[in-house]
């Protein structure tokens, strides 16, 4: 079957939708610039399962937030948790944070590679790692400034594997 679009295309034009991610998360969202987008394919099926296991006492840290904080703001809206987002690149802290004070949420957003700037205890970890493999992503031309996103290493497992 020959589709019009590439899936890898349209998935790009799906996470770039500032309508469908509102629709889909159910919160405000800043306007996407460059290369930023609203939420990874991953997302909607990551704040889904998370939502169900958390309530409104847990402790949440949404490590590696990205530029909207989308995961940690849905958990906040849907559950009630108390959530911090932290983000290894400058950056998204910045735009996260924007995204924060949008949606009036009492999140506090860190930068931070993984635990190094969190030092509470958390009752859950989200995490939606960079699982894209190098060669992909520079097939596909994926922002190399924004690569803490994206960019899973050779093998797409390589920032776990760092852990």
């Amino acid at each position: 079957m020959n589709l019009p679009i590439p899936i890898s295309k349209l998935s790009e034009r799906v996470s770039r939708s500032k309508l469908i991610a509102k629709g889909l998360f159910g919160i405000e969202f800043q306007t996407a610039k460059g290369d930023d987008y609203y939420f990874d394919v991953t997302t909607p099926i990551l704040v889904n399962h998370v939502a169900k296991k958390v309530s409104k006492g847990s402790t949440i840290l949404d490590m590696g937030t990205g530029s909207m904080a989308v995961v940690g703001i849905s958990l906040w809206k849907k559950r009630g948790c108390k959530v911090i987002s932290c983000d290894i690149n400058p950056e998204l802290v910045k735009l996260a944070e924007g995204n924060v004070k949008l949606n009036k949420a009492p999140i506090e957003v860190v930068e931070s590679s993984f635990f190094q700037n969190v030092e509470q205890e958390f009752d859950t970890i989200v995490f939606n790692p960079p699982y894209v493999t190098a060669s992909t992503g520079e097939q596909r031309e994926l922002s190399l400034e924004r690569s803490s996103q994206w960019d899973g290493g050779e093998k797409g497992t390589d920032v776990l594997e760092g852990l």
